[in-house]
């Protein structure tokens, strides 16, 4: 049972206030505040930098946004792993999160299904991983994340559990980690060398006048993964939803974060709204921000406007109907929508899908940023250069970045998910 974080703040009714609002999850903080630099230019591999200093001692790496002065990289189908009649194990309901280990087996985890499944490198079903149920090791509709640590232990974060649960290669559940803080709220868990875990915990508290206010945090465990402290709490500037208990307010595009442990330790982070990148020390102190000037943002225009009515309504079941007043537009659409590390230390960014082409899942929830984002993908390095740029296909969602190929979830034009590895052309 882990110990109670003093700086979490006192609850009011959490299960409930999750269960009124988790379809629509939205943590919405704005980005680090800006800093008072000495400069020193710098160039760099690629496109043009310039490196500032402060007195602090943080980085600013700003990229010049010339993505045509770095490589174009091109993406091409390697395996495809799903059925729309078939065999059972290779018909997939709502796929929540797939990982890869050493051997570059697959690992999916099926959460319409509450299953998680293994498969081989070329495709072939291999194993189940865990099942639907209460008891140990089986998942409810509310498992999120899979997760292949470096010893090839598997973990399965549930969040309607309040759990982790470890798991051998082979799928017998070893270890049952409670995430438990009186409320749901664990999101996505990593296991890090020195065998603690990193989790992200999100959830919503209620405050002295019933409104919803939201908590987003990194929480670092002790060597047993028994104890867990925060690591770094996300600076949040959320609207004002409503009261707990009347119709609450809901943004059309929230405000989330996104985030990746590097290889060398270092988080990555930055939110749907930003226009930024910041990089964070292994002990949740700020190292480096890196920029683009393609990231700049501009005020929402009236065709945006129409286009995401239209992308709204289309998926509505009623779509003459009016767009309900509750809807909060943004004041300016997201430049940059999901991060991802990749093995060499550096990650890739993904830049926002045109309008209308915007998945309408990604919409009015901050689950996964990623389904609000198009084919194009930028490439830094560790330093936060920008390196190269890669094109996807359309509806494709990276999960995993590897050395030569990622892997992801391909939506067709019927909403089939397949689990699709894309090998990159250089």
């Amino acid at each position: 049972m882990p110990s109670r974080d003093p700086r979490a703040p006192n609850c009011t009714s959490f299960t409930t206030a999750y269960q009124c609002y988790r379809s629509h999850i939205t943590p919405l903080f704005g980005l680090l505040a800006s800093l008072g630099v000495s400069c020193t230019d710098s160039s760099a591999e690629g496109g043009r930098t310039a490196t500032v200093t402060d007195s602090a001692g943080i980085t600013i790496v700003t990229n010049d946004g010339a993505s045509t002065t770095v490589p174009s990289w091109s993406t091409e189908v390697d395996l495809a792993v799903g059925e729309v009649d078939g065999a059972p194990e290779y018909i997939f309901g709502q796929i929540a999160d797939v990982d890869v280990d050493d051997a570059g087996n697959l690992y999916v985890l099926d959460r319409q299904a509450q299953r998680a499944l293994v498969f081989g490198p070329d495709g072939e079903y291999l194993r189940r991983l865990a099942g639907p149920g209460e008891g140990p090791g089986e998942l409810s509709r509310e498992a999120r994340d899979i997760h292949v640590a470096s010893d090839n232990s598997i973990y399965i974060v549930d969040t309607w559990q309040f759990r982790a649960t470890k798991y051998r290669s082979d799928g017998t559940p070893i270890q049952t980690i409670r995430l438990d803080y009186g409320r749901p709220g664990p999101f996505t868990l990593h296991h890090l060398d020195d065998g603690r875990m990193l989790v992200r915990w999100f959830t919503y508290n209620v405050d002295a006048d019933g409104r919803l206010v939201p908590w987003d945090a990194l929480l670092i465990s002790d060597s047993t993964q028994t104890s867990f402290d925060t690591l770094f709490a996300f600076n949040y500037e959320s609207p004002d939803l409503g009261i707990l208990g009347a119709e609450l307010q809901r943004p059309l595009i929230p405000n989330a974060a996104f985030y990746d442990v590097l290889a060398d330790g270092q988080i990555a982070w930055s939110t749907i709204h930003g226009t930024q990148v910041a990089m964070l020390a292994s002990d949740g102190s700020l190292a480096r921000i890196v920029r683009n000037g393609a990231w700049e943002r501009h005020a929402l225009t009236d065709a945006e406007r129409d286009a995401l009515e239209m992308v709204v309504q289309t998926d509505s079941d009623n779509p003459d109907e009016p767009l309900s007043p509750l809807i909060i537009f943004p004041d300016s659409l997201p430049t940059i929508t999901a991060l991802h590390a990749s093995p060499d230390g550096g990650f890739w960014i993904q830049r926002m899908s045109p309008l209308p082409d915007v998945d309408p899942d990604g919409l009015f929830t901050a689950a996964n940023t990623s389904m609000l984002g198009g084919q194009s993908w930028e490439v830094y390095n560790g330093e936060g250069r920008l390196t190269a740029t890669v094109e996807t296909p359309q509806r494709f969602q990276i999960t995993r970045v590897l050395d030569s190929a990622v892997v992801g979830i391909q939506k067709d034009d019927l909403d089939i998910e397949r689990v699709v590895r894309l090998r990159v052309i250089r």
